[in-house]
């Protein structure tokens, strides 16, 4: 388990971690909501406690005034979906699940993810559960592999003495 802000690491030693042990776990804020990029089997699963609303400051108040009220809003929202959204998905064959603890999700809102995207109203508790099998199915995909490269290397080995004992009889053969 590694966090930001907790473990005196800065955010790209932590991610680098992160994206080298797959079975690892690591909590952060925005910057590595909004920086990382681990691409494959080392992220899997993105939860979100919150709709990212901006957080009403001077600043804010000032430009969400100037450039068109709660639409700027929505526009913020929506990027910042997507932009964590995006984190999951880097290559065509990533897979993986985003939880969204917040049941405060704008319907207009949900166009921050790509088309196809499934979005499910569920509690947490089914949550856990439909999260818990799928990495329960990838993990019993990843054993299938190792048990196939496993028993490709076997054959490969296997093989290879094959070829070695031929290669050898041939040699013997040639002396004679």
């Amino acid at each position: 388990l590694y966090a930001q802000h907790i473990d005196a690491m800065d955010t790209g030693t932590l991610v680098d971690i992160f994206r080298a042990e797959e079975d690892s776990c690591l909590l952060g804020t925005d910057a590595v909501r909004d920086g990382v990029d681990v691409p494959g089997r080392a992220l899997r699963l993105i939860v979100v406690d919150r709709v990212p609303w901006p957080r009403p400051d001077i600043m804010h108040r000032a430009r969400k005034a100037a450039f068109g009220g709660s639409a700027y809003d929505d526009m913020l929202v929506r990027l910042r979906l997507k932009q964590a959204f995006g984190r999951l998905l880097r290559r065509a064959d990533d897979r993986g699940v985003f939880v969204l603890l917040d049941r405060m999700l704008p319907t207009r809102l949900k166009a921050a993810f790509p088309p196809g995207v499934e979005i499910e109203r569920v509690g947490l508790a089914e949550c856990i559960a439909r999260t818990t099998e799928f990495l329960r199915r990838k993990l019993d995909s990843l054993q299938r592999e190792l048990d196939f490269c496993d028993q490709t290397q076997e054959e490969l080995s296997d093989l290879l003495e094959r070829i070695a004992d031929s290669v050898k009889f041939t040699y013997d053969q040639a002396d004679r």
